[in-house]
């Protein structure tokens, strides 16, 4: 752990402590990371770069933490989006009067913090349809090609789901996931994080149980449904134990990765984390999973090192904070504190958000007996092109590849596994393609443009974007495991001719 951010109390939060909060949020664009804080009732907000509190957006507007009745609290789920017209949409869920679910809209200019106009209280109660009480609106996220919102109430008995109209606030469609029409039969065991796929263009729900029995206790291992965006229309459902999984998942937590896959965090102690591909086998989807973490309630995804994280609160070795490969392989736990649940990852520095409450745990950390947010490192993520690395002494390593021996060479990683100094290329920054083959991307900082290669390309073959052509770099004859270094020899397969980068 790099630092624990404290959290500024408001003027009601006289014990000055961070014990009541919920989900979190990074917007990479404006570097600024959101906070559901029920403690202080409000979304906090954090720049990622200073770690400096900039603002509290809705003071007082939430239910707060309802003396830990969680079914009635707020702020919950959260997301921000960017407006087709420009500016930014920040979405809370909530429990208003009479534990009657809805959530908050707060219209953003395009600096993520200046609130355009008064917010709006879109309301998901519906008399003499949905149930009662309603109580808390959980997840929530934004379509931006239909301009709708979706929420899900997931502590109603049954739960179920509201699809609202950005411009207006009115609702569009009711879904009670009771059993009827094709829905899931959930019952009082709730429904999940809302995601707005970008691929797909849908939204997705995670759902913990997809049927219950006569007393209302679920059954299966739960799964995921799909939504239209513009008419609220149930059009898939995507459940894990008819896809295979041979164990519970009940999701909780759910994050788009690469392309239109899904991971989806267990709630169950000892369940699987299930990667969802719901494009493949021609629309019926198909399922990896892994049980290396689990009890996790919120998940985040790292786009430039392809990594998932998943907040383990309930994990059987005490909670951790899981991390898994782009392929959905597992890589590491780090621990983090009792019942965090909360986690948001900075596309940029690698660094890591988990939101700590005061606990007895977190009074062991220095400044963290009121609780905050921890920052952690980027993990110690090697991409699979670097298998069978060797370490060697001062930081160093030496790459030989196991598919056909052929030599990568001699390198250090910096601050971050991202980035390295090759002994023999100079400077680069890795970033995995993606393509099933271990292939990387290398931004080349001396020439300043990118290399694929891969360890069946094979290297030292290298395909250059900026010249378009495909290029062998030409090994040292004078020192072995070693690459022409000063100058850069190459040959340029396209020109048929020796140069030098």
């Amino acid at each position: 752990m790099l630092t624990l951010i404290p959290i500024p109390p408001s003027a009601s939060n006289t014990s000055g402590t961070f014990t009541g909060y919920d989900l979190s949020v990074i917007d990479p664009q404006t570097g600024l990371y959101y906070l559901s804080d029920r403690s202080n009732s409000g979304i906090d907000v954090f720049s990622i770069q200073t770690y400096a509190f900039v603002g509290r957006i809705g003071q007082d507007l939430f239910a707060g933490t309802a003396n830990g009745d969680n079914d009635i609290a707020g702020p919950n789920g959260i997301a921000i989006r960017n407006l087709p017209g420009g500016g930014k949409l920040l979405l809370a869920g909530n429990t208003g009067t009479g534990s009657s679910g809805n959530l908050l809209a707060f219209n953003l200019q395009s600096d993520g913090l200046t609130v355009v106009g008064a917010p709006r209280t879109l309301s998901s109660a519906v008399a003499g349809t949905t149930p009662v009480p309603s109580n808390r609106v959980d997840g929530v996220d934004y379509a931006p090609n239909a301009n709708t919102i979706l929420a899900a109430n997931n502590s109603s008995d049954p739960g179920y789901l509201t699809l609202f109209d950005n411009a207006s606030g009115a609702i569009i469609k009711t879904l009670l996931l009771d059993g009827s029409g094709g829905t899931p039969n959930v019952a009082g065991n709730g429904v999940e994080a809302v995601l707005f796929n970008t691929v797909t263009q849908t939204f997705f729900v995670a759902v913990p149980n997809l049927d219950s029995d006569a007393s209302g206790n679920g059954l299966g291992y739960g799964g995921v449904i799909e939504i239209d965006p513009a008419t609220g229309t149930l059009l898939r459902t995507f459940d894990f134990q008819a896809l295979g999984l041979g164990g519970p998942c009940n999701p909780t937590g759910l994050v788009q990765g690469a392309g239109a896959t899904m991971m989806a965090s267990s709630g169950t102690t000892g369940g699987y984390t299930v990667f969802l591909d719901p494009l493949d086998f021609g629309g019926r989807g198909a399922i990896t999973a892994s049980p290396a973490a689990s009890g996790g309630d919120q998940d985040t995804y790292d786009s430039a090192s392809n990594t998932y994280f998943e907040a383990a609160r309930f994990d059987p070795a005490g909670p951790s904070l899981g991390i898994f490969n782009g392929d959905g392989s597992f890589s590491q736990k780090l621990p983090i504190t009792n019942n965090d649940h909360s986690v948001a990852v900075d596309p940029t520095s690698g660094k890591v958000f988990v939101a700590y409450g005061a606990s007895t745990d977190t009074a062991a950390i220095t400044n963290g007996a009121k609780g905050g947010i921890a920052v952690f490192a980027p993990p110690d993520v090697h991409p699979p092109f670097f298998t069978g690395e060797v370490p060697l002494a001062y930081g160093a390593y030496y790459l030989a590849f196991p598919q056909n021996g052929n030599v990568f060479g001699y390198y250090s990683y910096l601050d971050t596994p991202r980035y390295i100094y090759h002994f023999d290329l100079g400077y680069e920054y890795v970033a995995e393609a993606n393509d099933g083959l271990s292939g990387v991307y290398l931004y080349d900082f001396k020439s300043n443009g990118f290399f694929y290669t891969s360890p069946t390309f094979p290297f030292p073959y290298l395909f250059d974007f900026s010249l378009n052509a495909v290029l062998y770099y030409y090994p040292d004859p004078n020192n072995p495991g070693h690459y022409t270094s000063n100058p850069r020899t190459f040959y340029d397969f396209h020109t048929k001719q020796i140069i030098t980068k």
